[in-house]
């Protein structure tokens, strides 16, 4: 959950400054800019989401941290 000023890519931004090492997933299940937060390199779910596509996302965390 989110303060109710922060939007996940505002969130992701921030991560991105203090850690920019850290994968990040994002859930969601409102309108979001995908372009934006995969450029920032988050990968996200949109909900309703199955265990496929989870691991699908982790597994692309996983190997850009290669």
């Amino acid at each position: 959950m989110l303060p109710p000023r922060v939007t996940g890519l505002q969130l992701l931004r921030w991560i991105r400054e203090e850690h920019p090492t850290t994968p990040v997933l994002l859930i969601t299940g409102f309108a979001v800019d995908e372009e934006a937060i995969r450029e920032l390199g988050g990968e996200l779910l949109r909900k309703p989401f199955g265990p496929d596509d989870a691991h699908a996302a982790i597994l692309r965390l996983v190997n850009r941290g290669e």
